[in-house]
């Protein structure tokens, strides 16, 4: 691991952790993510990303979930996960609007108050995958918009800056529902 020299020992922490995220040395940033859980929260990107942000642009699905195993109480879970970088995604905006449900039930799972937050544009994860996401990903989605509905009874009155509300470009989007998707048997089995 790299050292710098006459910086402060949580500054050389900060650096480290950015350069191993920014350079795919996951290894290496599990460490330094492991060693300082103050870490965790911190901004490492002008962007505002944490290390775990980056870890979800990376598409990294190990490192995501490892990242978030090292989250261990609710309290962690509610700041850790629902820290916000500079346009106001959480992680989990980041890997809805990617389309990558393993992430998105990874982090959702974790803490379900997630899927209610909305960035600077007024943009739920839900709206990001049903705007971003691919089929599997439309299959979380329709998984999801009843289990937000039933956190959410607003939802269908909450419309982003251009009036798109997010169960509408859900209803727009026909592979999302049965009647709109061929399905194959393991599909179909899955689907019901």
């Amino acid at each position: 691991m790299t050292e710098y020299i006459g910086s402060t020992e949580n500054e050389n922490a900060r650096r480290l952790l950015f350069d191993c995220s920014m350079q795919g040395k996951w290894d290496e940033a599990i460490e330094v993510y492991k060693q300082n859980p103050w870490l965790r929260l911190e901004k490492i990107t002008i962007d505002g990303d944490t290390a775990l942000h980056i870890a979800v642009r990376d598409h990294n699905e190990k490192v995501v979930k490892e990242m978030a195993e090292l989250v261990s109480t609710r309290q962690q879970y509610e700041s850790v996960l629902k820290t916000q970088n500079n346009q106001g995604n959480t992680t989990l905006h980041l890997a809805a609007s990617i389309g990558n449900v393993s992430m998105c039930e990874c982090l959702a799972k974790k803490c379900e108050d997630l899927v209610g937050i909305c960035n600077e544009y007024g943009e739920t994860p839900f709206f990001l995958a049903a705007h971003h996401g691919t089929k599997r990903a439309k299959r979380f989605e329709t998984k999801l918009a009843f289990q937000i509905l039933e956190e959410d009874k607003d939802l269908g009155s909450r419309f982003d800056e251009k009036g798109i509300n997010p169960l509408h470009l859900l209803a727009e989007q026909p592979t999302a529902f049965k009647s709109g998707t061929r399905l194959s048997l393991i599909d179909k089995i899955i689907y019901h």
